[in-house]
This record gives structure tokens, C-alpha cells and sequence, in this order.
């Protein structure tokens, strides 16, 4: 009896330390100090590494084709994340403002407006929730921006008309006349080549080369003009001694005519009598 109660215990003792056992291999003891493996978009295990720190992770930015070592990879002043956030919020995506195939974070002209991003920025002058460097019609005067820009250079303008410090597609009254250019609009009423919003006087013609008057008139008969170059007429004559003295060319006309006149009288005067 005491043999059997002895090997009973033998035998709990050993299912004891083959439970301890199983139970150590079960849950192993975590290595300090050991790094995560990188993140793979296949398994979406880990967290991502950002090696630029604007706040997309590296992979995004693969998908992206932005470039993960650079804040702004278009070099035109707006980080990528913003960029490659859709207007009003929402999660990142390949945004094309323009539709031209680029997306805006590699794009140096997001909205194809003609003035480059850099230049825009992102303020909205406008105050209609979008900003410039993505608004087609900054200052919404109704007239786009690339619309502004062209008739610019189109009238041989400069890019703030009234010098008020704000350029023609940021002001809502480019001429300064005092009427919005949304009232006024792009008719030419004075036919100057000069669009209504950008002419502060657009009912005067006050473009082209000036009016030449006609030459001055003498008895009804038109007075030709005589040129001025000193090296038309030579000689010692009558002519060009007044030339010399800087005579009026009608004077000049006027004394050959009365030369003609007293020429011709003396010659009526040697005719024999009848």
C-alpha cells in the first residue's frame, strides 16, 4: 500500500514539471531593446517610417510618387501633404487641380491659371475656402485668372494696372475707377485695345499711335511739305540759301513762285510788237 501511494506521488510530481515546461515554451520572454521589422503595405503590420517628417509615411508616398525624403517635392514653397489633401479635408489621394495629368504635388502650376504656385501660395484672397495656388479665379471678379493675365500682356499692361499694391487678378477693381471689374467686364467700349476692367478711362481712345494732323490749306490748295534734310538740295541757289537760313518750307514755295512770275514777265516784256 505504501509502495503504490509512493509512486502515485512519482507520478504527479512528473505531469507537475512536464505542465511547467509546456507552459514556458508557450509564452517565450520578449527580447528588450528589439526593433520592429519595417512596415509592408501587404500585411499593414508595424508603423511606417516618415524619413522626410511631413507627415506621410514612406509607402504613401511610393503609391503617391512623391518623393520620401522631400517636404515639398516640387520645390514650389507647399508641402506635400498638403498637396496631396483633397480641397475640404478628407484622406490623401493623387490630386490633379488642373486635370493635366500632374498631380498637384509635383505640379509647379497646380491650377493651369498661369501664375506659378510659389507665387500664389496658399492665403485665399478671395475668402471662398479654396486657396490661390488651386483657385482658377482668385479674387472672383467672375474673370479667371488666366483670363487676366492674358489681356495683360495682351494691352501691354503690367500686372497691377491702378498701383495699389495688388495684382490685377487679386483686385476686384484692377483699374481703380471705382466700378468692380465684375460690373465692368471685358467689353472694349472706346475700341483702345484696352479691356473696360483694366482701362481707367474706357470711354476715351487713349491707346494706338497719335492722330497726324493734314497739311495746312492755302486758297484750297494743299500746301506739300518740303523735306528737311539738309543734303537734298545743293548748290548756291536761291533755295538753298534759304535752306541755309532755316526758312519755312511754304516761304520757299512762295518765293520760287514769284521767280517763276517775274521770270515769265520778262520774257513777255522782250517779245517784238505785233
Amino acid at each position: 500500500m505504501r509502495a503504490q501511494t509512493k509512486r502515485s506521488r512519482a507520478a504527479l510530481s512528473r505531469g507537475r514539471s512536464s505542465e511547467r515546461a509546456t507552459s514556458a515554451r508557450a509564452t517565450p520572454t520578449a527580447v528588450p531593446d528589439t526593433p520592429a521589422p519595417p512596415a509592408t503595405l501587404a500585411s499593414g503590420a508595424c508603423i511606417d517610417t516618415d524619413t522626410d517628417g511631413d507627415g506621410l509615411n514612406d509607402s504613401v508616398e511610393k503609391l503617391l510618387g512623391t518623393d520620401p525624403t522631400k517636404k515639398d517635392t516640387d520645390g514650389d514653397g507647399i508641402g506635400d501633404f498638403l498637396e496631396v489633401t483633397p480641397q475640404g479635408g478628407g484622406p490623401t489621394a493623387k490630386v490633379d487641380t488642373d486635370g493635366d495629368g500632374i498631380i498637384d504635388a509635383l505640379d509647379t502650376d497646380s491650377d493651369n491659371d498661369g501664375v506659378p504656385d510659389m507665387r500664389e501660395g496658399t492665403a485665399d484672397v478671395d475668402n471662398d475656402g479654396i486657396e490661390n495656388y488651386r483657385d482658377t479665379d482668385d479674387d472672383g471678379d467672375t474673370i479667371l485668372t488666366k483670363t487676366e493675365v492674358a489681356d495683360a500682356l495682351a494691352a501691354h499692361l503690367g500686372d497691377d494696372v491702378d498701383f495699389d499694391g495688388r495684382e490685377n487678378y487679386y483686385d476686384t477693381d484692377a483699374d481703380g475707377d471705382g466700378t468692380d471689374d465684375k460690373v465692368e467686364g471685358r467689353g472694349d467700349t472706346d475700341h483702345d485695345g484696352i479691356p473696360n476692367y483694366l482701362d481707367r478711362d474706357d470711354q476715351t481712345h487713349d491707346a494706338g499711335p497719335p492722330v497726324v494732323k493734314p497739311p495746312e490749306m492755302e486758297a484750297g490748295i494743299v500746301v506739300p511739305t518740303v523735306p528737311t534734310d539738309d543734303g537734298v538740295l545743293e548748290g548756291t541757289g536761291l533755295l538753298c540759301a534759304m535752306r541755309q537760313g532755316r526758312e519755312s518750307p511754304v516761304s520757299g514755295f512762295v518765293m520760287a513762285g514769284l521767280l517763276g512770275i517775274a521770270i515769265a514777265a520778262a520774257l513777255r516784256g522782250r517779245r517784238p510788237p505785233r
